[in-house]
């Protein structure tokens, strides 16, 4: 499976995902299940064909609010820091991937 396939189930519930009625109190995070199918395919060599079929899984998705504050302050301090670089001309040549990409910083 790929990734593709956890965003386009995602993306219908994204909006409702925070809601109480998905809070699991005993783990302190949001958590919802969503059923759907996969495309299944088996050789089978024995009648050297592919067999194609489809197949139900369950996609589990879990947020929590506090690792997610973490993960975003993280990204902002790294953010923060490759700015401070470029401001300084004092380029780290392991940051260059970095400072290719696209991300525009509000000043504070």
């Amino acid at each position: 499976m790929s990734l593709r396939y956890v965003r386009d189930a995602l993306d219908p519930m994204y909006e409702q995902f925070r809601h109480m009625d998905h809070c699991n109190e005993d783990y302190e995070l949001y958590c919802q299940t969503v059923p759907m199918k996969w495309e299944y395919k088996r050789k089978r060599p024995y009648k050297k064909d592919v067999r194609t079929e489809h197949r139900r899984v369950y996609l589990h998705f879990y947020y929590n609010i506090e690792k997610a504050a973490e993960d975003e302050k993280k990204l902002d301090r790294k953010l923060l820091q490759w700015r401070k670089e470029l401001e300084n001309n004092q380029r780290q040549p392991a940051h260059e991937t970095k400072y290719n990409t696209n991300t525009t910083l509000k000043s504070p």
